[in-house]
């Protein structure tokens, strides 16, 4: 009996000090009316209110709740059972593509090119062709899968002239995660001469999706140049005027076969009109407070703009950018407002793990809500939020969602975290610009040599910066005092050299610009603008 009464005082001490928690799956702080537990105190992953209206985050729920960003058009993201209609942004407008200065080959019936290696080949291979290049066939090498490797190699009598110009490769690679190493050669006199380019990426996302085609320009950054052999008196500008040797080397690591198909090698202009001397970007990701604090008075000095990629859900709150904060780095420091993500947990989670209709509504939300605020695209339509960054870096992964796809769809431009190659002021693909990627451990002197490296070659060095710091404790963070030491060397170094927004250097690589629509054309256009609406869950 005494027992049972314990028992009893028990249990009716427990419903006297007990509540009723619920889930907070997307942990926006908002609980699932649906889901409760009965307890004194808060059980992990448990808020005390109940007024979530999707606490799903793999259905973008950590957008929603009660006083959320909500955008027109879209979704009840704020819980009030009402969604306000408004007119929709206007479509960013295109950049013009890199165009050919030459062509050396397009793999036609007669080219000079053999293959050397174990492994296979098929260097008339009309049944895998670049589309829309215009070629009749294309050649194509596959290592053995043991660890070998395969050339394509041609000699030709008559010389290119390369002193104004750079190459451009029409490739396509196959089972790219057991790749061990990938160069391009140039040279002459049977590569008595030459310069070998690394084409590998050793990071996360690579740059060179599996099974794609893929058209990209390579710069004489040395960075670049795996190795180089030059006659005793003979200057890499001297090569450049010769080049009548080319080769590509593939290698596997031994996990299986690895395939390279080519489709043309060709030249375009080393650097364009209006950035004869290179040009350098500032980026900054993530919505962080410190760069108006630190990196908005930093860059003021010099008159130096920069190009902001946001994170919606981030800002105004804690550390993070308030909506006055990213108003005043536009209006007053002319920084261009570009777009990173809507929901912050598809940023976290990157947008390759969800399925094209939240991607798409994302993106297309993130867009509305950023436009009303008065962050556009610019007059010629290639300004502000056309542009964009991947989440993570990341846009194609083998059997993910192909976001790199969606966003060729929405975007002028599309920012990376890939380093292998860095870009040219007319980029050879908008949607994948290479970059210089700047982390905690990278010293000033490391970053500036890099730089002197690539405005050498003539480059547009796309910096990418994010949260700056008294003391790094993260690899995306990088000290204040280094921030302002680069900006000082950049600015004293370098004064022929421009800092343009990723918006200015794109529109003004392309020459002529379109005029924008106006307000009136937005409300005109309104159902071709619906049609990117999908239906919420």
């Amino acid at each position: 009996m005494l027992l049972l009464a314990l028992s009893f005082v028990s249990t009716a001490a427990f419903a006297q000090k007990a509540s009723l928690w619920f889930e907070d799956r997307d942990g926006d702080k908002h609980g699932n009316p649906d889901v409760s537990i009965l307890s004194i105190n808060a059980p992990p992953g448990f808020v005390k209110n109940s007024n979530d209206c999707n606490d799903d985050p793999f259905k973008r729920g950590k957008s929603f709740y009660p006083k959320a960003k909500e955008p027109c058009n879209y979704d009840d993201f704020n819980c009030d059972g009402f969604i306000a209609h408004c007119a929709f942004p206007p479509e960013p407008q295109p950049i013009p593509p890199q165009q050919d200065v030459f062509v050396v080959t397009s793999f036609e019936p007669g080219h000079p090119f053999v293959s050397f290696g174990g492994g296979r080949d098929n260097l008339s291979n009309v049944d895998d062709i670049f589309p829309g290049l215009g070629a009749s066939q294309s050649a194509f090498v596959q290592t053995n899968g043991y660890g070998g490797q395969k050339l394509l190699r041609a000699f030709y009598p008559k010389a290119f002239d390369f002193s104004q110009t750079m190459p451009k490769l029409w490739l396509k690679l196959r089972n790219g995660d057991k790749l061990a190493k990938l160069s391009f050669l140039v040279g002459n006199k049977n590569f008595k001469n030459f310069v070998r380019f690394n084409l590998h990426s050793h990071q996360g996302q690579q740059w060179l999706t599996d099974s794609d085609w893929l058209a990209f320009s390579v710069s004489w950054n040395l960075d670049h140049l795996s190795s180089m052999r030059l006659e005793p008196g003979m200057t890499l500008a001297d090569l450049r005027r010769e080049i009548t040797d080319f080769q590509f080397q593939i290698e596997d690591n031994g996990q299986g076969p690895v395939s390279l198909g080519v489709a043309r090698i060709g030249a375009v202009n080393e650097t364009s009109q209006e950035f004869p001397n290179g040009v350098i970007s500032f980026t900054f990701d993530d919505s962080w407070a410190s760069q108006f604090h630190f990196a908005k008075p930093k860059l003021d000095q010099y008159g130096f703009p920069a190009t902001a990629y946001v994170i919606v859900g981030f800002l105004d709150r804690p550390n993070y950018l308030t909506l006055e904060q990213l108003t005043e780095l536009k209006q007053q420091s002319k920084w261009e407002v570009a777009f990173h993500a809507f929901d912050t947990f598809m940023h976290i989670e990157n947008y390759t793990n969800f399925s094209e209709e939240h991607v798409e509504r994302d993106i297309l939300a993130g867009k509305q809500w950023l436009w009303e605020r008065g962050f556009g695209l610019g007059q010629d339509g290639k300004h502000g939020i056309a542009h964009f960054a991947y989440p993570k870096g990341e846009f194609k992964q083998q059997g993910k969602t192909d976001v790199l796809a969606i966003i060729r769809k929405h975007f002028s431009s599309a920012r990376t975290i890939s380093e292998c190659l860095r870009e040219s002021s007319t980029p050879s693909d908008t949607h994948k610009l290479r970059v210089l990627y700047i982390t905690a451990p990278e010293s000033v002197e490391k970053v500036m040599q890099e730089i002197r490296a690539g405005i050498a070659a003539k480059e547009w060095i796309i910096l990418v910066l994010h949260h700056l710091v008294e003391n790094t404790k993260e690899n995306a963070e990088w000290q204040i005092s280094k921030f302002n030491n680069l900006v000082d060397l950049i600015a004293q170094e370098m004064p022929q050299v421009p800092v343009k927004t990723v918006g200015d250097v794109l529109s003004s690589s392309v020459g002529q610009q379109e005029k924008h629509s106006t307000l009136a054309d937005f409300n005109a256009n309104r159902e071709r603008f619906k049609s990117h609406q999908l239906h919420a869950e």
